[in-house]
């Protein structure tokens, strides 16, 4: 499974054996993906998040975007500037409005 890519940490799997639903999340620095019932959408949002050879901020720094979910919307930020997109009702949504601010 591909590492953090803000940390560079290995993924761990939280599952909630109650509800039925888990997650992976980076242990170091709480980087995660999105929550869902399906062990193969867990692994395929997290890889979605972390693919290296996706758009990085134009800034100095020059960052991978870090995803985020805030009241049921999903959003990206770069840890370098502050750049953010959000308010998209998808994970994928936020990544397609990633690339789409970076054009």
């Amino acid at each position: 499974m591909t590492p953090c890519s803000q940390c560079g940490s290995p993924p761990e799997r939280r599952l909630d054996p109650q509800a039925g639903r888990m997650v992976y999340a980076c242990p170091g620095c709480r980087h995660r993906a999105e929550v869902t019932t399906c062990e193969v959408a867990a692994t395929a949002s997290w890889e979605l998040i972390n693919d290296p050879d996706m758009d990085r901020h134009t800034c100095k720094a020059a960052m991978l975007p870090r995803y985020f979910e805030t009241g049921g919307k999903w959003g990206a930020r770069c840890r370098g500037c502050g750049h953010e997109v959000e308010g998209f009702g998808s994970l994928q949504g936020a990544r397609a409005g990633w690339a789409r601010s970076m054009r």
